[in-house]
């Protein structure tokens, strides 16, 4: 009983727990805005957001080129890489991001229902750079161990927007542009914020100088893991998009934002994980929080599934009562995605990029080939269930990844 007492009390103690804490604010800032807007856009506006950020979410993973997730392995390296180098080098992406966003974005947004008024294609070009250079910023945090800023940085933008959208829902000026503008400025000021805590991110010379050509070379194999999993996670919502229309996505994403809450804690856990196996070069550190994480999210399962129903109503009302079904298939998703999280985290942190990506590839196969074959007759219901086949299949290769030996790449 004392053992389990002092297990617990360095648990909580742990820096596990402090991101956990502070990614349990950002998931209430985030849910909540995601409810919010939700009810009072109604589900085919609604749908038009989820694609809005959907599709800024995989040009922002392509745009890194992988230097985001690589570099973040190099500023543990021996020498480390320079924050200023690896920033330099982030906004030069970031501006060429301009170009992919102005033109294969902006024709994704028309094709899968984002784009019902040219205003939101006008919003996303801009928001989708600035989107970019966040995520540079807050991997660099991550990098260096400040796990914690790099969330505040996300619980600031999702703050600044639910506080936005309740203002202009009372002034009866809420509506689907909007609402996009709200989250470019969101986007902004988190930028801002993250610039500034950069400059306190302390380094101690002497450093590696990498070109940009080195980084993306380096990085090369996280950028099919980061697409990947992106698509995997988020892929399900265009194809549903691009098939049945926005008001089937806006439904779907109602389910998924109370079912996403269940990775909170393996993804903080993930993203301490991630630096200590970096920094350790094996996976065998931070086992125990692990299998910890893995069992607070199953009975997070259970407890989910029991009020699902009660959630859906009270949050969002009738019109998005086929949301509950969704929620159950996504709930059983949650598990095996949270196994994956903690694993390719290790996977990452050790060097082995290749492996990663072999594991979310597994995923997006299976994803999209689910998604095609179903939807078109079970509609939302065969995205969920195809989730949960390459949630599945994921976790199932990560973990004999991790759990093989294996030395780490050459940083």
């Amino acid at each position: 009983m004392k053992k389990l007492v002092q297990f617990i009390r360095t648990a909580v103690g742990s820096t596990e727990a402090h991101v956990v804490l502070a990614m349990g604010v950002l998931a209430g800032a985030a849910s909540l805005f995601a409810l919010l807007t939700a009810r009072w856009l109604g589900p085919s506006s609604r749908g038009s957001v989820v694609v809005f950020m959907t599709t800024s979410s995989f040009l922002m993973l392509v745009g890194s080129l992988g230097v985001s997730t690589g570099s973040r392995v190099l500023l543990n390296g021996f020498p480390p890489l320079s924050l200023k180098n690896y920033l330099r080098h982030a906004r030069v992406l970031s501006l060429v991001s301009l170009l992919t966003s102005g033109t294969v974005g902006v024709l994704l947004l028309a094709k899968t229902g984002g784009m019902p008024t040219l205003w939101v294609g006008v919003i996303f070009v801009p928001f989708a750079a600035v989107q970019l250079f966040s995520y540079f910023q807050r991997e660099a945090l991550h990098g260096v161990g400040h796990h914690r800023t790099a969330l505040y940085g996300d619980v600031l933008a999702s703050t600044l927007q639910t506080a936005a959208v309740l203002l202009l829902h009372i002034a009866g000026r809420l509506n689907l542009v909007a609402v996009c503008l709200v989250v470019l400025g969101g986007a902004t000021a988190q930028t801002v914020f993250l610039a500034w805590r950069l400059r306190s991110a302390g380094q101690s010379p002497p450093f590696a100088d990498y070109s940009l050509r080195e980084l993306i070379k380096y990085g090369r194999p996280a950028l099919v893991t980061n697409v990947g999993q992106a698509f995997v996670i988020r892929g399900d919502r265009l194809i549903l998009g691009l098939i049945a229309g926005a008001a089937p996505v806006g439904i779907y994403g109602a389910a998924a934002t109370f079912t996403e809450v269940l990775w909170l804690i393996p993804g903080g856990v993930a993203q301490v994980a991630f630096r200590r196996a970096s920094v350790t070069g094996t996976h065998r550190a931070g086992a125990r929080v692990r299998n910890l994480a893995l069992l607070i999210t199953a009975v997070a399962c259970l407890v989910l599934a029991a009020c699902a129903q009660t959630l859906v109503m009270f949050f969002l009302g009738p019109a998005y009562s086929q949301a509950v079904g969704l929620a159950y298939v996504l709930i059983a998703a949650s598990l095996p995605m949270a196994s994956y999280q903690l694993d390719v985290a290790v996977l990452n942190g050790l060097g082995r990029l290749s492996d990663s990506g072999r594991c979310t590839m597994l995923g997006t196969v299976i994803l999209a080939a689910g998604c095609l074959l179903t939807i078109p007759k079970y509609g939302a219901y065969g995205a969920a269930w195809s989730s949960v086949a390459a949630y599945t299949a994921m976790a199932a290769l990560a973990h004999a990844y991790v759990s093989r030996e294996k030395i780490p790449e050459l940083r």
